[in-house]
Formats: C-alpha cells, structure tokens, sequence
C-alpha cells in the first residue's frame, strides 16, 4: 500500500511538472508576438533621425522588446545614443545625439547637412544655414567625413 502511494505520488507530481511546462510553453507562444518591436521612434537633439540611422534601426523590428540590449543598438550606430526607452509592449524610443549642422553643402543636386567635424549629417531640406558649393566630380555620403582640404576651408573647419 505505500508503495502504491509513492507511486501515485510521483505520478501526480510528474504531471503537475508537465502541466507547468506546457502553460509555460503555450503561453510563450502565444504572447510572444505582442512583445516583438512593431515600431521604432527616432529623434536627435536637432530634429528627425537621418535615413542613415533610421535604417540601422530597422534591422531591430520583430526581435522581442524584451531581448533587445542598448550596447548592441549604441554600437550600430553612427552616432551617441542619448536616450533609449523601450515602450511595452511593441515600441521603442531612441534619440542621438546628432552633431549641430553649421552649413550645407551643395552637391550633383543635392542638399547636404556638414557638422563642424567635417561630417555628412544627412539631407538639408528644409534648413536655414549658409551654402557652400562643392567641387565637381565630389561624391558625398551620408555618415562620411569631409577629407577634401579645399573643400575643408571652404567650409571654414
């Protein structure tokens, strides 16, 4: 009789466990999807995100809110990170710290934003800062740093 107990016991006991187990297991797998990154929302000090930054940050949507880690984000980067708040369940916020723009650089048609660090910040639509032509030929990138000298003092760096 009280083998017969012991028995029962470890049976009641084993199915317990496998009851825990797979509540654990349906429940991850149901309310997973309500905590993977739907959104990101980007800011700087200056404004909107470059396109450059925002396109870093989209490879982050669909991971689990909850597994994403603000080295990992900072270091893909181009730029500090000052803030990073993720937003339960689905959203997260990131604000850089974007170097200030103090002229914009007008090359094969397009408008240019330059740090004061000889940086290629991102677009310029929309500012209000003083012009400067580049030479012909010049290929400029967001994120690259100005290393032509003429083009250097022309700015005034």
């Amino acid at each position: 009789m009280k083998r017969r107990t012991a028995t029962v016991s470890a049976l009641k006991w084993l199915f317990k466990s496998l009851l825990a187990v797979a509540f654990v297991f349906t429940t991850y797998k149901f309310l997973r999807p309500f905590f993977l990154v739907k959104s990101i929302t980007c800011s700087t000090n200056y404004g909107p995100c470059p396109q450059l930054v925002l396109e870093k940050l989209q490879q982050f949507n669909q991971i689990p809110i909850y597994r994403l880690d603000q080295t990992k984000i900072a270091s893909e980067l181009p730029y500090p990170l000052l803030e990073f708040r993720p937003n339960f369940p689905s959203s997260v916020f990131v604000k850089i710290d974007l170097p200030k723009p103090i002229v914009i650089l007008k090359s094969n048609s397009t408008s240019l934003l330059v740090s004061s660090t000889g940086r290629i910040l991102g677009s310029a639509s929309g500012q209000n800062l003083p012009e400067v032509l580049a030479p012909q030929g010049f290929e400029a990138k967001v994120g690259q740093f100005i290393t032509d000298f003429t083009l250097f003092q022309a700015i005034g760096l």
